[in-house]
């Protein structure tokens, strides 16, 4: 069991590099990315965008990319269409988002889902590394759905599920936040709340139980009386009622002492989606889920 980022760092330098398409990498904290992650041996890069931009500013960063194939392409969708088709295409085993709008990625990740007939719902899953608590979180869905319904928070949990599965967890805790106070009309948020609890007691969900608090204050607040946070409660995956709370929650991270990264996990391999407001030592971090998460996979389709 994966518990901590560190490991993840550790198992990325230890393998064989993975081929990795990047996705605009036009952009100089990026590039700059891309150049510690071949330099760390996490990755053979496959730069598509704009050429000329490409090669001055890698020639900015001394990066040598004399031995690196650049697919010259300067329309975002087409940029990203191209990189999703190659990892589709299993001519690269995970991508990367760089200086292009979110959207062109999930556009071009769910066409290729649809057309092989796979997954209907994407999601990120934003991992946190929690001081004092002896396991990873996931908290999803942070980039991709605005308002999920039930049976995209399903297929959301799933992809958590099976994304901590990987990394070795078993038996998973889920907590399905909702915004009830009791006091309040009963959101939509609780009624799915509850209908996943259900689902989860019927394995349906994947190898994972949904516990009965709604909020984090009744997860991880002591029942002692005395009002401390007891983070042995902190559940594997916590599945938020919608985008909104997703994307404020994980970004938390600039104030909260977590560590934060995150990918979508696709039917052919991992695409990492970086903050705009990434620096490069973040994003390297990032990288280095993508190259295990994607080696695992192998593993596992191996088996």
């Amino acid at each position: 069991m994966i518990k901590e980022f560190r490991e993840i760092d550790n198992l990325a330098s230890s393998g064989n590099a993975v081929c990795m398409a990047v996705l605009a990498p036009q952009e100089r904290e990026f590039l700059l990315t891309v150049k510690i992650a071949r330099d760390k041996g996490y990755v053979v890069p496959y730069l598509v965008g704009k050429k000329e931009a490409i090669e001055r500013l890698s020639g900015e960063i001394e990066f040598d990319i004399s031995q690196v194939e650049v697919i010259n392409v300067s329309d975002p969708q087409e940029i990203s269409d191209k990189g999703i088709s190659m990892l589709f295409g299993s001519e690269v085993d995970l991508a990367i988002k760089g200086h292009i709008p979110t959207a062109f990625i999930y556009r071009s990740i769910l066409r290729n889902e649809r057309s092989l007939g796979k997954k209907q719902t994407i999601s990120v899953n934003t991992l946190w590394d929690i001081p004092g608590v002896d396991h990873l979180v996931s908290i999803t869905d942070t980039g991709v759905n605005i308002a999920p319904d039930y049976t995209a928070k399903v297929d959301i949990i799933r992809d958590a599920v099976f994304l901590m599965d990987l990394l070795g967890y078993k038996d998973l805790s889920v907590a399905v936040l909702s915004s009830y106070t009791g006091i309040n009309l009963e959101p939509q948020s609780l009624g799915h709340a509850k209908m996943l609890k259900d689902a989860a007691s019927r394995r349906e969900l994947g190898a994972c139980r949904v516990m009965d608090a709604f909020s984090m204050v009744d997860m991880l607040l002591s029942r002692d009386g005395k009002t401390r946070i007891e983070l042995d409660n902190m559940p594997h995956v916590i599945l938020v009622p919608d985008l909104d709370a997703g994307n404020v929650i994980s970004k938390l991270d600039f104030m909260l002492d977590v560590t934060r990264r995150s990918l979508v996990l696709s039917s052919r391999g991992p695409v990492i989606i970086p903050s705009r407001s990434d620096v490069h030592t973040s994003v390297i971090g990032e990288v280095a889920l993508g190259v295990v998460v994607s080696r695992l996979l192998k593993m596992e389709a191996a088996q």
